[in-house]
């Protein structure tokens, strides 16, 4: 949920392998594309299914996410299997091809692009000798086989891969050499090619959350020029930061700064980004010299956008973006923004004046963009009151950008005429999600495209993102105070779980904004957050650092999924911008963006000196998603993290002298717990914190009583992961 400028702008695979074509390598070569079935690119999954007790290893394993193939030994082996090799660095499996005709492989939806195939490799310690993989695409070769000369994994990528045309392709992995030679394999994904994979260390990982204080860098004087020299590199998590806007990149401006979370700022292949000077102007940028390239409106900025025109980049297609007039319009344009020069993209006004006589404006209110694929949209349409400055609602609609064609329509009157915070379409395109800011019994909703039916999703519009899920799932990402944690709501079945807790202990809270903007990287989210304070906001800033604090994190989209932390914001307690012109912190929160393919993020940021933000890029190497250690996987021991099942609650010791009196209980599952004198109310309404341990399982509290005489408590506790409630007796005597 968006604030408002103040100022005149408004802000408003195959089964039995094939024999393969050994055809030449496709280094250059265009593929032949499918059917695609899913939106979205994959991350390709580890080999953790089937779980196999330790110590052991299987031959061609059922029930894998992936097909193993061939005529020599392929299978899946877990740490300390007769097979020796190096732990796992994803989980406690990885594959193993022996021989010279093993085979993986999986099938993957990839939009057109340039990809590579990368993956974790080690060979044998004996018999010795490597055996070297070849990556293969629909039967294709890519590349010289790789072959990897150490028993230690180590990442390898195969040769650039051009796909032209979005479908379904499957990727294998073989080996090539006769004899008892094995290489190990994990941690498998599909990744642009990413110019920061050469700028850090071939073993550099993101650390998960913690504690870590926030040493004191300098304010960067001048923006970065190239991406070979970074601003400075971020103390604690070692990741390259880059100053990316300044104020005098538009003339007489206090500020210029990408737009907002929610909104992709970066084009197709990342060679664009976009900021707005604080008077509402569009600005593009070279994103490997961080230099404006001016056009043709007002001081070098585009002309035709100004304020909250929504621009949205097409997914594939670099050179243009869509936008429409400010606060909507009935034409939105298509701009090649190279040339500056614009076409209509679609003109609304025949079409909807005919169902809505008044409307004059067609947008999502300042927060929307495309289905992933950039096929479909969800509007509203509105009109302005000039006289009485009043702004209403006429219904929503959905679009078929390709067929251009009105999906379905959705009229004010059926909810009320009740003006929506915003509205936007799911990442696969099979649902419109609006917002009611301040009205529960609307909240937040997926409906179909035709409006026929509907899921609620949240009773509030609260700071939130529309994200896919590691399978293709459409989530609504969002931080859930009446639940008290950031939350993944799956959009088909209502399904949810938590990814962190809103109020980490008592009395503590901070803000945050999401980002699920990278749909090229489906199952992450990127969080920045700002605002913490202590005693019930007394306290600002919270003393106490906690895990999620001052953070831009990376979380993945699963119960117990990791949590990586990118960098600190460098901001605290003057985040804020305040200015007699803005009267508002708004623009002092960080609001991170994601690039589609998780390889830039930008945010905002003042060096907390209260002055005017600027945009800072972070870039990161391709394989920070996969094989990295910490929350929910990793070759060291893992950090605790909230596990599934059902959540069970288990009395421990409890102690009662005078009027103070302790006591102590476990959970089968990470939770959080809390207590009060009466029964039956749920853990929202319990007024009491108990302590609990790093892994959430082991719960303590000390309380006083105002007599000496025996007691009754009533514990709730609420799982970490799925949210499940149980409530215990404790009896103080």
């Amino acid at each position: 949920m968006k604030n408002h400028r103040s100022t005149a702008v408004h802000r408003g695979a195959f089964s039995a392998r094939q024999r393969w074509v050994a055809a030449g390598t496709l280094a250059c070569a265009p593929i032949l594309g499918l059917v695609a079935p899913t939106a979205g690119a994959i991350a390709l999954e580890g080999f953790e299914a089937p779980a196999l007790p330790a110590n052991t290893h299987t031959y061609t394993p059922t029930g894998a996410a992936w097909n193993f193939s061939g005529t020599t030994g392929r299978g899946i082996q877990r740490n300390g299997s007769p097979f020796h090799a190096a732990s796992a660095p994803e989980g406690q499996q990885t594959v193993f091809l022996k021989g010279h005709d093993a085979w993986i492989s999986k099938s993957v939806f990839l939009p057109a692009g340039v990809y590579k195939v990368s993956f974790m490799a080690a060979r044998r310690a004996a018999p010795s000798g490597t055996n070297p993989v070849q990556v293969w695409v629909n039967n294709r070769r890519v590349g010289a086989p790789i072959a990897p000369a150490s028993t230690a994994f180590a990442r390898h990528s195969s040769v650039s891969i051009p796909i032209t045309t979005s479908g379904t392709y499957t990727i294998a992995l073989s080996s090539t050499r006769q004899g008892d030679h094995t290489t190990f394999i994990d941690a498998v994904s599909i990744d642009s090619p990413n110019p920061f994979d050469s700028l850090y260390a071939a073993d550099f990982q993101l650390k998960p959350l913690g504690r870590e204080p926030a040493p004191v860098v300098a304010k960067p004087l001048t923006k970065a020029t190239s991406l070979s020299v970074a601003s400075y590199i971020d103390p604690v998590f070692g990741t390259r930061v880059y100053r990316a806007t300044a104020a005098s990149d538009y003339p007489g401006s206090a500020y210029v700064r990408h737009e907002y979370s929610r909104r992709q700022a970066f084009n197709a292949d990342n060679s664009r980004y976009l900021a707005q000077s604080m008077d509402g102007h569009w600005l593009l940028y070279n994103a490997d010299t961080f230099q404006v390239l001016p056009k043709s409106g007002t001081a070098g900025a585009f002309k035709g956008m100004v304020g909250d025109c929504e621009p949205i980049w097409h997914p594939t297609d670099p050179k243009k973006l869509w936008y429409t007039g400010r606060n909507g319009s009935l034409v939105w344009y298509e701009k090649n923004v190279e040339t500056d020069t614009d076409t209509v993209l679609v003109d609304f006004t025949a079409r909807l004046r005919a169902i809505w006589p008044a409307t004059t404006s067609v947008w999502t209110g300042g927060e929307g963009t495309s289905s992933a694929d950039g096929r479909y949209f969800a509007f509203m349409a509105t009109h302005y009151n000039e006289a009485t400055q009043t702004k209403t609602i006429d219904g929503l609609f959905t679009w078929d950008r390709v067929n251009d064609k009105i999906i379905g329509t959705y009229d004010a009157s059926k909810f009320g005429g009740v003006y929506p915070d915003h509205i936007s379409i799911s990442p696969s395109g099979k649902y419109a999600v609006p917002s009611w800011a301040y009205t529960p019994k609307l909240g937040t909703r997926a409906y179909t495209l035709d409006f026929s039916s509907f899921r609620q999703l949240n009773t509030q519009s609260e700071h939130s993102d529309l994200a896919l899920g590691p399978a293709g799932e459409d989530y609504y990402v969002v931080a859930d105070q009446a639940a008290e944690q950031v939350r993944a709501i799956n959009m088909a079945n209502g399904n949810a779980f938590n990814l962190m807790p809103l109020y980490p202990r008592s009395g503590s809270a901070y803000a945050l904004h999401i980002s699920g903007q990278a749909f090229n990287k489906p199952g992450w989210v990127l969080v920045s957050t700002y605002g913490d304070s202590a005693n019930y906001g007394k306290v600002f800033p919270d003393s106490t650092m906690e895990p999620m604090y001052r953070k831009l994190m990376l979380v993945e989209l699963k119960p117990g999924g990791k949590q990586h932390a990118v960098a600190h914001t460098r901001a605290a307690e003057r985040y804020q911008y305040l200015s007699a012109n803005e009267g508002t912190a708004y623009f002092g929160e960080h609001q991170a963006t994601l690039s589609r393919d998780g390889s830039r993020l930008l945010f905002a940021t003042n060096f907390n000196d209260q002055g005017p933000p600027s945009s800072y890029m972070i870039g990161l190497p391709s394989w920070v998603y996969v094989g990295t250690t910490g929350s929910g996987g990793g070759s060291s021991t893992p950090t605790p993290t909230p596990g599934g099942g059902p959540l069970a609650i288990v009395l421990g010791q409890v102690t009662h002298s005078g009027y103070s009196a302790t006591f102590k209980l476990s959970s089968s599952v990470a939770a959080q717990c809390r207590w009060s004198s009466q029964a039956g109310s749920s853990y929202g309404a319990m007024y009491d914190n108990l302590s609990r341990s790093a892994d959430g399982l082991s719960h303590s509290k000390t309380t006083t009583f105002a007599t000496t005489g025996s007691q009754t408590a009533y514990v709730r506790c609420k799982a970490d992961a799925s949210g499940e409630e149980k409530e215990l007796v404790v009896r103080i005597d």
